[in-house]
């Protein structure tokens, strides 16, 4: 639960980002098991930022158009 995730770590919630934040929610993907979506996620945590910056300026575009 997407919604819940980010409530824990603006409430501190969660060791690794307890110092850190807000968090803002700006990019999602839709997974049909979590073992994908935990996959995904590890794989976009090693990108670098410019790709990060890319990929949600992608999504962006994408929804506007």
């Amino acid at each position: 639960n997407i919604k819940t995730r980010l409530t824990r770590h603006n409430e501190g919630r969660v060791p690794f980002t307890k110092n850190k934040g807000p968090w803002k929610l700006v990019y999602t993907e839709g997974f049909d098991s979590r073992s994908e979506a935990m996959r995904r996620e590890k794989q976009i945590k090693k990108w670098s930022r410019n790709q990060l910056v890319k990929l949600i300026e992608e999504s962006r575009e994408s929804r506007n158009s």
